[in-house]
């Protein structure tokens, strides 16, 4: 219910690390009470703070560590935390683009690429977030294959089949690689070059 819908748009943080001198960080222990929202012996605490998705049903599904910025995506849309610490921290909304999952989402040459819940391969440099290149000419094949693997019936706000989703995105070469499931079991992969702003479907499994 409200409780289960808050909790999906929460993200949760940390103490800061801050290994004593002449500690080696990968020795740090994580302790439960890192994460507790109050001051612990070496300084603040952990905590949480709401993403103020907008979108029906909107939840958080994937998040992507990016320079100097934490890239929070969910079905729909796209917020952007920057700053230091809590003191500092700024959350802002991209725009009205999100990510399927966590494994819809790369980084390749200086941008992060997402594929979104309405069938658009997006892109963002952490200040803007778009559209790649060429994409409208797949646009509606892109988001009729999406709609037939999660049974929705062209429906965004239908969520009931989320689960089974498993597209993949990944980097290779320059190049930008989809695998696509299909509902026969099998995968079509897509592949996109930002230098020609082009698709084309391959026959790999």
């Amino acid at each position: 219910g409200a409780t289960k819908e808050r909790h999906t748009t929460l993200v949760q943080y940390s103490a800061p690390a801050k290994p004593k001198k002449g500690d080696d960080f990968n020795d740090l222990v994580w302790r439960a009470t890192d994460w507790a929202p109050q001051d612990d012996v070496d300084g603040d605490g952990g905590g949480w703070f709401p993403v103020p998705f907008s979108g029906k049903g909107d939840s958080i599904r994937a998040m992507k560590s990016f320079g100097n910025y934490l890239l929070i995506y969910g079905r729909w849309q796209t917020y952007v935390l920057s700053g230091l610490n809590e003191q500092t921290w700024t959350l802002r909304k991209l725009g009205d683009y999100g990510a399927l999952s966590n494994g819809s989402v790369a980084e390749m040459d200086g941008l992060v690429y997402s594929v979104s819940r309405q069938g658009i391969l997006v892109r963002t440099d952490g200040t803007t977030i778009e559209p790649v290149p060429g994409m409208e000419p797949i646009r509606k094949w892109l988001k009729d294959k999406i709609d037939d693997v999660l049974n929705t019936g062209g429906d965004e706000n239908d969520t009931s089949g989320d689960q089974n989703w498993f597209l993949r995105l990944w980097s290779h070469d320059g190049y930008l690689w989809m695998a696509l499931p299909v509902p026969s079991g099998n995968r079509t992969t897509l592949v996109y070059d930002p230098r020609s702003e082009s698709f084309w479907e391959t026959d790999l499994p």
